[in-house]
């Protein structure tokens, strides 16, 4: 159902409950979509590809801190594997049944999106 590590996919809730919070402790914890949007705003985007395939997007801020965000893609309800020319990262963000995503890579021009909770994506925890 969810992941139980940060390598792994997992539904939204999954991740809010285990990962960001109750194994790594602390203040980790999923970015908002606040957060998401300050990214996209002020950081600059280089696509990198691989002959194996490992395609990843480096984000470095006005501060020269960097981010790398693999392109992993993400899975449906039906377990069908979808954007996988893209990374998909859950943000904390949740509407009803929807919450938002950062999606990262080559071909994309639009940063953030809305994906069923069911869906299994990554996270990106931050900590402050």
């Amino acid at each position: 159902m969810g992941a139980k590590s940060a390598i792994e996919k997992g539904t939204i809730s999954k991740w809010a409950r285990t990962i960001a919070g109750e194994q790594w402790g602390g203040t980790w914890r999923q970015p908002t979509l606040d957060e998401i949007k300050e990214l996209v705003a002020h950081c600059s985007r280089t696509y990198h590809f691989d002959s194996s395939y490992r395609d990843w997007t480096e984000w470095v801020g006005p501060n020269g801190n960097k981010i790398i965000f693999p392109e992993n893609g993400a899975v449906d309800g039906n377990g069908t594997s979808i954007d996988t020319w893209s990374g998909v990262y859950w943000s904390s963000q949740v509407s009803g049944k929807k919450a938002y995503v950062l999606k990262t890579g080559q071909y994309e021009s639009d940063f953030w999106a809305e994906y069923p909770v069911g869906y299994k994506a990554y996270v990106r925890p931050v900590s402050y």
